[in-house]
């Protein structure tokens, strides 16, 4: 995964250099770092949801804000969480779950690659939304969560899809939903959430290229026509895409108006959770 983003970003600040020499821009390298940079256009920032929407809810102090110490570039694209569970579980469908948890209250669990991941807030969001009473057990990363499903000592998990895929064809594991709201095009069969009953349901880790707040508009719209051309290059998607990265892409007005909408959402479902880290 980092390695694909590294080679995203990478092609990214290449592209942008035909793009703007009637305004010098950019003349040297372009480096990829975080809020109290010069907002020069020579420092940009590969963001995550996580930054830039959940960790305000989930941390005392972060030292930065999300909407005031950034300017929104672009969004790259979504990567979904996959609802999966040990064979021996017994649902088909995420109806078929829902009714088993509510007949087991309290008896069911679910993991993730740790407290404060989008997978851990992907099954806090489904608990509340589908009134269920299921314990949440963080595992150190996405393979220890997927070893725990693969062995029944929990029953299910939401991490992910790039390490579940080979489990997932052989059977080891049942893929039963998706928490983006459109298909993905590395699982296309596995319905979503919310055409599961749950209609805007969406958790998912998304990527999203963003500058100092202040640098320039006319820099920013520079940076804003590189990513595009980048992320519809085939080759580029096509790596995205076996990462279980759908493309979305959108205006720095779309992205700043996405973190707008996703940082209350979050904040409630920390709040209603109980999932605060500090």
């Amino acid at each position: 995964m980092k390695a694909a983003m590294v080679f995203l970003a990478s092609a990214t600040l290449v592209c942008a250099s035909p793009l703007a020499r009637a305004a010098d821009y950019p003349s040297k390298p372009v480096t990829l770092m975080i809020a109290r940079a010069a907002p020069d256009g020579y420092t940009v920032l590969l963001a995550t949801g996580s930054l830039l929407a959940i960790n305000v809810s989930l941390y005392k102090n972060i030292g930065y804000d999300p909407e005031k110490d950034f300017e929104p570039i672009g969004l790259i694209g979504t990567q979904t969480n996959v609802l999966y569970l040990n064979p021996s579980v017994p649902a088909t469908s995420l109806a078929e779950l829902i009714a088993y948890a509510k007949a087991n209250p309290g008896k069911m669990s679910f993991g993730s690659g740790g407290n404060g991941t989008p997978a851990h807030l992907a099954g806090e969001l489904l608990k509340l939304e589908a009134k269920i009473d299921i314990t949440h057990v963080p595992f150190r990363g996405t393979g220890p969560a997927l070893q725990a499903v693969i062995g029944g000592h929990v029953p299910m998990a939401f991490n992910p899809p790039s390490p579940l895929l080979p489990h997932i064809q052989s059977g080891t594991i049942r893929a039963l939903a998706i928490t983006t709201l459109k298909r993905t095009a590395v699982l296309p069969e596995v319905p979503t959430i919310a055409e599961s009953g749950f209609p805007g349901f969406e958790a998912t880790t998304w990527h999203a290229f963003v500058a100092p707040a202040g640098t320039p508009k006319d820099v920013i719209a520079t940076l804003h026509r590189a990513i595009a051309a980048t992320v519809n290059d085939p080759l580029v998607r096509k790596a995205l895409t076996d990462l279980g990265i759908d493309v979305v892409g959108g205006t720095p007005e779309e992205l700043r108006a996405y973190v707008k909408s996703e940082i209350p959402k979050w904040a409630e479902v920390v709040r209603a959770s109980g999932a605060k880290v500090d």
